[in-house]
């Protein structure tokens, strides 16, 4: 029963959760677009460093906007007793899409994601890769995982300080 519901409530929310999904999408290529001009406009020409940022979000933002404009076009259809039950609307639409869309596992990924590049220019790139490795492995695997986790975390950071810091010079902040 719980099940059918939640079915239902998937294909009512359906056009919401594209529209939001693809808006966020937008938003995103948006601010890149914004960034990508700027670098561009420190050196322009068709060999600036910015050329390529410059058209590759320009092309994600348009293809979000094509994107809303088919999924407005291409909603599904309802059968009479689907389209006679109330359709959930404003805030609580809204819920029920992103609850959909973004399980909580990922939701917790995409919140560790953005403090570890918060903390990366806090406390630096080793530390804070340390902490979001190990984090996301037990996360991830549910605790099960603790002392893989730490191997892999040293493992990966020494890799990369090998590769990185001694063979490229390339020093991490």
């Amino acid at each position: 029963m719980e099940e059918e519901r939640l079915e239902k409530n998937e294909r009512k929310t359906w056009m919401k959760r594209e529209v939001v999904v693809l808006a966020v999408l937008a938003i995103f290529s948006l601010i890149c677009l914004a960034g990508s001009i700027q670098i561009y406009q420190e050196s322009p020409g068709g060999n600036s460093p910015g050329i390529f940022p410059l058209l590759a979000s320009a092309g994600m933002a348009i293809t979000c906007v094509v994107a809303i404009f088919q999924a407005r076009r291409s909603r599904p259809e309802f059968s009479e007793e689907e389209a006679a039950e109330p359709n959930p609307q404003g805030w609580e639409g809204v819920k029920i899409a992103l609850i959909t869309e973004i399980p909580f596992t990922v939701f917790v990924m995409i919140v560790a994601t953005i403090l570890y590049a918060v903390a990366m220019s806090v406390i630096g790139f080793y530390i804070s890769t340390a902490i979001y490795l190990c984090f996301s492995i037990i996360f991830l695997y549910h605790g099960t995982h603790i002392r893989r986790a730490v191997c892999v975390t040293v493992g990966f950071l020494v890799a990369i300080y090998v590769i990185i810091d001694l063979v490229f010079q390339v020093h991490m902040p």
